[in-house]
């Protein structure tokens, strides 16, 4: 055990002299190779960690290595050993940086076009979206392997869409992805650009074009108040419930998801917003009101900490506008 370790070291150390003996690593061994024997392993050592941070660092910076590794089936296998965590947390804190390392492996092979395909081939996108709703340590590595499969490459994007991926990324938006909110602050929210793309672009204009929702929840809310009190009495919060029955919950949605969009400060994206509004003769103004009715009535179900914690958010995203 000791001595594999301290060749994986010396190797490590090699590489960082010179960082060429990256691209002989493969040409004079059959070190690729085994250090995707050793990452497919399903107990946990300290070799199988340095297994995995050396091959990231193989990796980093290498098209060659990346394209090579590609053609050994090194998509299916990191797969396969990111797969091990889909449903549970690493046990110890250097199982954590190797799930990491592998992450960073994932990504890296990613950057080819050719791999782009292996991965969705092998249903890595299905295995991301499975890990985004396990809620697990790997949340926001999976965002982040979604996003470099994404990137320039429409089949993962269309994948994406098929298996249902932008429910999960509603969820998350929505605030109902618990640990999304805490493990990432709030101005790193990272629903990736892609995925961000794929929701401004090609789902909310779909919603957007609802805006009989509107319509239908103001006209609700004026008869409401018309409604003499002796003829049926209604407390708020049953006034609220038959907005929210009439569309409002709709379009708190989509103001939330417009909300987190917009807070992406990317020029393009708060023009694509502000049109997207114009188009339906929406101003920033309605979606605030929309998000301020939602910010004081959410609820203490989770307790009042995560209510005022809640609430902080949606405040944020109300400012922001």
């Amino acid at each position: 055990m000791s001595a594999i370790y301290n060749t994986l070291a010396s190797i490590e150390n090699m590489i960082e002299v010179k960082p060429a003996v990256a691209e002989l690593v493969y040409e004079m061994t059959k070190l690729l190779r085994w250090l995707l024997g050793k990452i497919k392993v399903r107990e946990f050592d300290s070799n199988k960690k340095y297994a995995s941070e050396i091959l990231a660092i193989l990796l980093q910076n290498s098209p060659a290595n990346q394209k090579r590794l590609g053609q050994m089936n090194g998509v299916d296998v990191v797969l396969q050993a990111v797969a091990m965590y889909k449903s549970k947390d690493p046990k110890t804190s250097d199982e954590e940086e190797m799930l990491e390392n592998l992450f960073d492996c994932l990504c890296c092979l990613l950057m080819p076009l050719e791999n782009k395909e292996r991965f969705v081939n092998a249903e890595g996108v299905e295995l991301m979206i499975i890990i985004m709703k396990q809620k697990k340590s790997a949340y926001a590595s999976a965002i982040r392997a979604l996003d470099f499969s994404m990137t320039k490459y429409p089949p993962a994007c269309e994948r994406f869409v098929d298996v249902l991926g932008l429910k999960t990324a509603f969820a998350a938006f929505m605030g109902k992805a618990s640990y999304l909110s805490m493990s990432l602050s709030f101005e790193h929210l990272s629903m990736s650009n892609n995925i961000q793309y794929l929701i401004l672009c090609h789902l909310l204009p779909h919603f957007l074009d609802s805006y009989k929702y509107f319509n239908r929840v103001k006209a609700e809310a004026q008869r409401l108040e018309q409604l003499e009190l002796n003829d049926l009495e209604r407390d708020e919060e049953e006034k609220y419930n038959r907005k929210l029955e009439s569309g409002l919950y709709t379009l708190q949605l989509i103001a939330v998801i417009l909300g987190h969009l917009w807070c992406s400060q990317h020029p393009q994206m708060k023009a694509r917003i502000e049109l997207l509004l114009e188009q339906q003769k929406l101003t920033k103004k309605d979606v605030k009101d929309i998000l301020q009715e939602y910010h004081d009535n959410i609820g203490d179900l989770d307790g009042a900490e995560e209510k005022e914690q809640a609430q902080a958010r949606i405040q944020k995203i109300i400012s922001s506008f």
